[in-house]
């Protein structure tokens, strides 16, 4: 009788090593570089929108109170603040590009395990970064309105 050879019996391969290598405090920058970019991203958006908010709100809401009843708004009120509409503007882009990047950066992070817990917190603080902007922007927008309101008219 002749022996029949199986596999299923063998030793084990040994296990592969880690192929992203040994996770010490230099394995830990991309994290660490996605949550610093995202933190910087977030406030600097944040209070750029809470800034330019104000102005324009009271610009907007003194050519609400002074548009005569029945007609369109002209469109000329925004001209003095075009300065502060072209800053919120760019600056909402370059939060969107920054915060995507960041996004992206921790996900990497997460994924390769360099720096998860950051990469963690990146992702977190860059994925809220929209919704912390629209907030300040409007909550200022809306003073800005509410303060334009109690001025005289004329």
């Amino acid at each position: 009788m002749s022996r029949v050879s199986s596999d299923l019996f063998s030793p084990l391969p040994e296990p592969a090593g880690d192929m992203f290598g040994p996770a010490g405090a230099s394995r830990r920058l991309l994290g660490i570089v996605a949550l610093i970019a995202a933190v910087v991203v977030v406030v600097a958006a944040t209070v750029i929108a809470f800034l330019g908010g104000y102005p324009i709100g009271v610009a907007g809401g003194r050519a609400l109170a002074e548009a005569p009843v029945g007609q369109g708004i002209d469109p000329t009120w925004i001209a003095p603040l075009q300065g502060w509409v072209l800053v919120v503007e760019i600056t909402f882009w370059i939060g969107t590009l920054g915060g995507l990047w960041a996004l992206i950066q921790g996900l990497i992070a997460i994924a390769t395990h360099r720096g998860r817990e950051f990469g963690i917190a990146a992702a977190v603080v860059a994925f809220t970064g929209p919704a912390l902007f629209i907030a300040a922007g409007t909550s200022t927008l809306l003073a800005g309105f509410a303060t334009a309101s109690t001025l005289p008219v004329g």
